[in-house]
Parts: C-alpha cells; structure tokens; sequence
C-alpha cells in the first residue's frame, strides 16, 4: 500500500474499527501524522509566532482530526495479529502509571527516587516498546477472528 493509498483508506475508514489493517497502512499513516504535525507546528509558528514546539491552533485542530482515524487504524492493525483492539487502553494506562511514577518521584524525598526511576524506566519501556513489537510484528496469515488475510 502506498503513502496516499493508506491515507485515504484510514480516512475513508474514519470510524471502522472492525477488520484488519496492513503493516503499511498502519505505518504510512503514522508517517503522515507525524509529517503533518510537524508542517503545521512550522505553520502556527510563522502565523501565530512562537516556538514550532508549541501546539498551535492549526496542529490542534488537525490532531483532533486525526484522533479517531488513528485509533481506528490501530484497532485494524491489532486485529491483523489477532489481538483485541482493547489493547490500546492498556498501553494508556502503562504509560500513565509510569508518568505517576515519575511525578511521584518528583514529589518525594530522595530516599525512594531510585525505586520509582526504576519504576518509570520499566512502565515507560513497556508502554513503548510493548505496542512497537505488535504493530510491527506481521499479521497472521489466513483468516482470523477479525477477519479475512488483507493480502490475500
């Protein structure tokens, strides 16, 4: 699948989070994410000045465009290796603990600090590294519970 062919496909399949998704699919829309977010935050710092870092309205506007097709194509793609798409809330709540962890350790003496990087470390790894492994992993051949072999 190429670059335009995935775009329009998470688009034209904004809300559908049944079947399953190509490793292509997938990753040329993360690339047109990241691309767009980039172009537009360069965007808001010219119009609106600031820092290109900086979340401007047209770089909100489009990750609020993008959220749901992002989701969707994630569901997709986790269904192509016969995984729930329910997946994401836990990588959520992976990270979150590990960020509450980093907090905490900003918020305690320097007696525990150590534990809780550890703890950050490990939550943070987990919740990256974990997703990245699946959704780069091949899909199953064949048909699965989510549906037919996209490649065949």
């Amino acid at each position: 699948m190429t670059f335009t062919n995935s775009v329009s496909t998470c688009f034209k399949k904004y809300y559908t989070f049944s079947g399953r998704a190509l490793r292509s699919e997938y990753w040329w829309f993360q690339v047109f994410a990241i691309l767009g977010s980039i172009v537009l935050g360069v965007v808001d710092s010219i119009v609106f000045g600031g820092s290109y870092t900086d979340t401007g309205v047209l770089g909100t506007i489009f990750s609020l465009a993008i959220i749901i097709p992002t989701i969707s194509v994630t569901c997709r793609r986790l269904h192509d290796i016969n995984r729930s798409g329910w997946w994401q809330i836990g990588w959520v709540l992976v990270l979150l603990l590990g960020y509450l962890a980093i907090f905490g350790l900003i918020m305690t003496t320097a007696s525990f600090g150590g534990v809780l990087v550890l703890v950050f470390v490990v939550l943070i790894g987990a919740g990256v590294l974990w997703p990245l492994y699946w959704l780069a992993s091949s899909g199953t051949e064949g048909d699965n519970k989510y549906g037919p072999d996209p490649l065949a």
